[in-house]
C-alpha cells in the first residue's frame, strides 16, 4: 500500500489533483507506514528461520513471536494425511525420537501454501523453543523443519 501510494505521489498521478482523494491517500499511507513499522519491530523481537526439506517437499519462512507463529507467503509443503506443525526445544528433530517430550503441537496447517498465523499455547519459557517442525502423525514422518534464531 505504501509503495502504491508513494508512486501516485512521485508520478503525479491525476488522482492526486482531487483534494479529498489526496487527503485519503496520505492518511492511508501513514496508517500503513505505522503498521509496517510495528511489524518490523515484532519481527526483530522474534525468532525466524527457513524450512529445510527432509522427507517431503517443504520450503518457506517461519517467524515465532510468542504467542504467535507465522508462516510466510513463500511457505509451501506437500499435503499429508495428518500433517501437524510443532514447536520444540530440540535444535534438530532428526536427532531425537520425534515428537520429543518438549514438542508442542500447534495444529494442522491451514493450507499447504502461503502465509498463515497460529496462536501458540501457553509456554512456561518460550525462549527455549528453537525449531518449528512439520510432522505427519499418521505416517510418523518428518516433512521438514526450521531452526529458529534471533535476528
Amino acid at each position: 500500500m505504501v509503495r502504491a501510494f508513494t508512486e501516485m505521489e512521485i508520478q503525479k498521478d491525476p488522482i492526486m489533483e482531487d483534494e479529498s482523494k489526496k487527503d485519503f491517500i496520505k492518511s492511508e499511507k501513514q496508517k500503513w507506514l505505522t503498521k509496517a513499522k510495528n511489524a518490523t519491530i515484532e519481527q526483530l523481537d522474534g525468532k525466524s528461520g527457513h524450512f529445510i526439506k527432509w522427507k517431503e517437499f517443504t520450503m518457506g519462512e517461519v517467524l515465532f513471536t510468542y504467542p504467535k507463529l507465522y508462516l510466510g507467503p513463500t511457505f509451501e509443503t506437500t499435503p499429508g494425511p495428518n500433517l501437524h506443525l510443532y514447536l520444540t526445544t530440540e535444535v534438530d528433530p532428526r536427532d531425537v525420537e520425534f515428537p520429543d517430550e518438549t514438542a508442542v503441537d500447534i495444529g494442522v496447517p491451514l493450507s499447504p501454501y502461503g502465509a498463515q498465523t497460529y496462536e501458540v499455547p501457553e509456554l512456561e519459557d518460550p525462549s527455549l523453543f528453537r525449531t518449528a517442525v512439520l510432522w505427519d502423525k499418521k505416517l510418523e514422518r518428518l516433512y521438514g523443519f526450521a531452526q529458529l534464531s534471533e535476528r
